[in-house]
């Protein structure tokens, strides 16, 4: 968790800003250019990937690759199975 947090510093975020702005705009012009948008699937869920993977450093060419394990982990994981579980048995209602 702490070295996490020295990535995410108050200085380093607004250091990082242009690159996440630029990052979004690409985003949205993708968007325009196809004419549609699935908001989680295709902008909520890939960003901050990306923006993980800008702040280590990995190459661009790398993104989707990443962006494709990372799905993977979540969709396999044992916390997703639980979450399965619990609601499919009605435990994870919220009332």
């Amino acid at each position: 968790r702490t070295l996490v947090q020295k990535a995410f510093t108050p200085s380093r975020i607004v250091e990082l800003e242009p690159t996440i702005r630029n990052l979004v705009n690409e985003y949205i012009d993708g968007f325009i250019s196809k004419g549609e948008c699935d908001i989680v699937e295709d902008f909520a869920s890939p960003i901050p990937v990306d923006v993980i993977s800008i702040m280590v450093g990995f190459d661009k060419k790398y993104r989707k690759m990443l962006r494709n394990v990372s799905r993977e982990l979540v969709q396999t994981s044992s916390l997703n199975k639980f979450v399965v579980e619990i609601t499919s048995t009605g435990q994870g209602t919220i009332y």
